[in-house]
């Protein structure tokens, strides 16, 4: 399962979220029921970031059907 880097405001909090979680928290973010991420990146296999998937200016860069395709 993908591994996801979450970027919080403020603090500098980072947490590592798989993808049903992350997917869930794009849904409240885009929803606007969350206000505290910065950004979402996804994380290779090696651990290096890569793409970045949401941002707090821009929301989701990314089609919703790429979060869908992430479920089991």
């Amino acid at each position: 399962m993908k591994q996801f880097e979450i970027l919080y405001n403020g603090d500098g909090e980072v947490e590592i979220m798989d993808s049903i979680k992350m997917v869930s928290l794009v849904e409240e973010l885009e929803n606007f029921d969350r206000m505290d991420v910065s950004q979402i990146h996804e994380l290779q296999e090696d651990g290096e970031i890569g793409q970045t998937i949401w941002t707090e200016e821009e929301g989701l860069l990314v089609p919703w059907s790429y979060l869908f395709d992430l479920e089991p």
